[in-house]
């Protein structure tokens, strides 16, 4: 695979995730990306080419609760970066982003999403 810049850059303030957390990165309407955080980064390939991307990115705890979120945040035309803060799940529901949707199909043109934690 060829390595390529992301088309949107997430970056999430106040989050030190290890390398072998869970996280899940929702994209409403497209789809679900789930895999360990590696580094303090994720990237989430298939992205359709055209519309705004509503970003949710969960943190799994050891019980396979949520340990925190960031997001929604909506990429617009135009915003290929953005910052968010992490707020950690303390009280209330607790429950993981959901979503279904298409990815772009295979072969297609499509958006490469990268997430950083930064502590």
């Amino acid at each position: 695979m060829d390595w390529r810049h992301a088309d949107h850059q997430l970056d999430i303030l106040g989050a030190n995730p290890g390398d072998e957390e869970r996280v899940r990165i929702c994209v409403e309407g497209v789809g679900m990306h789930e895999s360990t955080v590696g580094e303090g980064r994720v990237a989430f390939a298939g992205l359709p080419t055209d519309g705004d991307l509503m970003v949710t990115v969960d943190l799994f705890g050891e019980d396979d609760e949520r340990a925190g979120r960031a997001g929604p945040h909506t990429f617009v035309e135009g915003e290929p970066h953005a910052t968010v803060d992490w707020q950690a799940c303390t009280q209330g529901d607790c429950s993981m982003c959901q979503t279904s949707g298409d990815l772009a199909e295979p072969g297609t043109a499509d958006r490469l999403l990268a997430i950083r934690f930064e502590g």
